[in-house]
């Protein structure tokens, strides 16, 4: 299996930032589930300053289930 990882950065903006996210996570549901947990975790400092944060890459997610988990967490 490869290696996963998560690229982060900030766009400063006019007025306001912006985080940008890329991810692609793994092709099993346990890992991925671990790697949402982990990028929930990452992303949660963001989202208490009000910081937009846009996340993108490859979800691996056939079953359509890492939309609902982000969003719920």
């Amino acid at each position: 299996f490869e290696r996963r990882s998560l690229l982060l950065g900030t766009v400063e903006g006019v007025g306001q930032d912006i985080v940008l996210a890329c991810t692609h996570l793994d092709l099993t549901e346990r890992g991925r589930r671990q790697q949402q947990q982990r990028l929930i975790e990452k992303l949660s400092g963001f989202s208490s300053s009000q910081v937009p944060v846009l996340l993108g890459g490859d979800f691996n997610d056939w079953n359509g289930r890492t939309r609902a988990y982000l969003c719920e967490n």
